[in-house]
């Protein structure tokens, strides 16, 4: 998938700059060109800051030496600009004090010139490096051109429409100063929800991503930092780089790739309506003959799917993907097994329980077989089948099954880890069937502790919350649940659900009425109602309507 489009980089943002440095230096005796960068031996100051996105810039090459001190020159005022990159591209940091609160960019210089992406790639890892920039400065083309299919050398004039080509890179001639930039991203991988499907970007495109337009180095650094911070499981920063990367340059280059990758941030975030969007979008621009890539694509679109309760669109997706990755892996492989899992906890909830347990069993026994039975992966398949029988109330094996996906998560992960948090939720639900509400109160409170320490304001926290809440309504404990639906609302209102806010107001409009508060009920229920107004839903208003006008607030003990 090696489509890149190959321009040159206008130096708008550098003109100034260069044209001086390039009058001054005019006169000056010609200067040695820089050496090419040879691996270990690399000469650059360490970064320090693991917070932040590390670019490393090194030194153009060129094609005459009395250009070199125009190209350190141009490789300075890159690394000044981009200095100045804005890391953060949230104007109202207040919502998410979670998050890193100065992740930030850190430049290096690299006295030295890179031959190519393999080198670039080598100097990532020696360096650390998150993204690399180099490149070439071409000055007058000295060497022979083809206009409109001629080929002409010397002293060159075109006309504006002209069609110029310096070998194989597209030129302007009758330009003085050419930068051609390239930046190279280090490889990284993105995972897919809580079975840690991984996918090697570096599979899914070649990350030499020539920056072909005004903005295109930053759009390249934003998709590095969302890289950066994704690694670092801060999926809201991460979401938002990609989604400005996209803005500026990799739509035209690499559609199906940024699409991916912000479809992965949302759906860790558990966004959703928002993930199926860029899944769908990915998928338009994938070519069936991308097997590996439409198969990751329409895995992570099933699990969206079913997590909104498309249930039929889900199984089509997950089918699909099932069928691909098995022609591509075969059946013995732990990622069919993943995606086995996925389809199975689909058609558990569709109420195929038979057919769920069958594939469950399948994809244990191949998760066991690759890596035993104390692993991450065998976890994720015992919850999923644990859940199913607590749908289907054999209680006694549900717990069976989701303490040993606890035991496991605890040994390998650590205690504060977001699965050890999902089995424990799914423990309190399993306690609350068997009517044991203390028991379910202390496994919801510690997995919303766990929630709210690892991920921040996220999905979950508000979930943990909204399910605490309903205890402690249950308990008459009113001001504390309306304490918890309240916390809920501000996360869904930081990631601007406002139909999950819906939901939430209409709960605690019912909470305000059994403590005995009329007038807040009725502001609450009339939020929700407003939500639903806005969308059209006769159904919702006509039920909102008519629980206000029966509304009969009087406080429950």
């Amino acid at each position: 998938m090696t489509h890149v489009t190959r321009k040159l980089l206008s130096a708008a943002a550098l003109a100034a700059a260069l044209v001086h440095s390039a009058a001054c230096v005019s006169t000056s005796a010609p200067t040695a060109a820089r050496p090419k960068c040879a691996g270990s031996k690399l000469r650059v100051a360490p970064f320090t800051r693991l917070d932040a996105t590390r670019v490393l810039v090194a030194d153009l090459s060129v094609l005459k030496v009395d250009d070199a001190p125009i190209a350190a020159e141009a490789s300075q005022q890159l690394a000044l600009q981009l200095s100045r990159f804005a890391a953060d591209p949230r104007p109202n940091r207040t919502r998410y004090q979670a998050v890193s609160p100065k992740p930030g960019i850190e430049v290096r210089q690299l006295p030295c010139v890179i031959a190519d992406a393999r080198a670039a790639i080598n100097a990532a890892a020696d360096t650390g490096a998150h993204v690399v920039l180099w490149g070439r400065l071409i000055r007058d083309i000295p060497v022979p051109v083809t206009i409109n299919s001629d080929v002409r050398t010397g002293t060159i004039q075109v006309g504006a429409n002209s069609t110029v080509r310096v070998g194989n890179i597209d030129a302007n001639a009758a330009k003085t100063l050419h930068l051609l930039i390239t930046a190279t991203l280090r490889r990284s991988e993105l995972d897919f929800g809580s079975a840690d499907e991984r996918i090697d970007l570096a599979s899914l495109a070649d990350l030499n991503l020539l920056t072909t337009q005004d903005g295109g180095l930053r759009g390249v650094v934003e998709f590095a930092a969302g890289l950066h911070h994704y690694a670092r499981k801060e999926y809201w920063l991460a979401a938002r780089h990609f989604e400005r990367s996209a803005e500026r340059i990799l739509p035209d280059i690499y559609p199906e790739t940024i699409d991916l990758a912000i479809g992965s941030a949302y759906l860790h975030l558990a966004m959703y309506q928002r993930s199926m969007k860029f899944f769908d979008r990915a998928l338009s621009n994938t070519p069936d003959a991308d097997k590996a890539l439409r198969a990751a694509l329409l895995n992570a679109r099933g699990y969206a799917r079913t997590s909104v309760g498309q249930h039929e669109r889900a199984l089509s997706d997950l089918s699909k993907a099932l069928e691909i990755t098995e022609e591509l892996v075969g059946r013995s492989d732990p990622l069919y097994a993943l995606r086995l899992n996925n389809r199975a906890f689909t058609l558990g909830v569709m109420g195929r329980s038979r057919d769920a347990e069958i594939m469950f069993n399948e994809a244990l026994a191949t998760l066991v077989a690759a890596h035993g039975r104390q692993h991450p992966r065998v976890a994720v398949v015992l919850n999923n089948m644990g859940v199913l029988d607590l749908t289907s109330a054999r209680y006694d094996d549900a717990a069976s099954k989701l303490n040993e996906a606890l035991n496991i998560d605890r040994e390998m992960l650590g205690q504060d880890h977001p699965n050890v948090a999902i089995r424990l939720y799914n423990l309190g639900s399993l306690a609350l069937a068997r009517d044991d509400s203390a028991t379910a109160r202390q496994l919801l409170l510690d997995a919303y502790k766990i929630d709210k320490r690892a991920l921040g304001e996220h999905p979950f926290v508000a979930r943990d919350a909204s399910r605490i809440a309903e205890l402690l309504a249950h308990e008459h404990e009113h001001a504390q649940a309306i304490e918890k639906l309240q916390e809920a609302r501000r996360i869904y209102e930081a990631l601007h659900d406002h139909e999950s806010m819906a939901h939430v107001d209409e709960r605690i409009g019912a909470a305000c009425c059994d403590a005995g508060d009329a007038v807040l009920a009725e502001k609450w229920y009339r939020s929700a109602r407003s939500y639903w107004a806005s969308q059209l839903s006769d159904l919702d208003i006509f039920r909102l309507d008519e629980i206000l006008k029966s509304l009969d607030c009087k406080q429950t003990e």
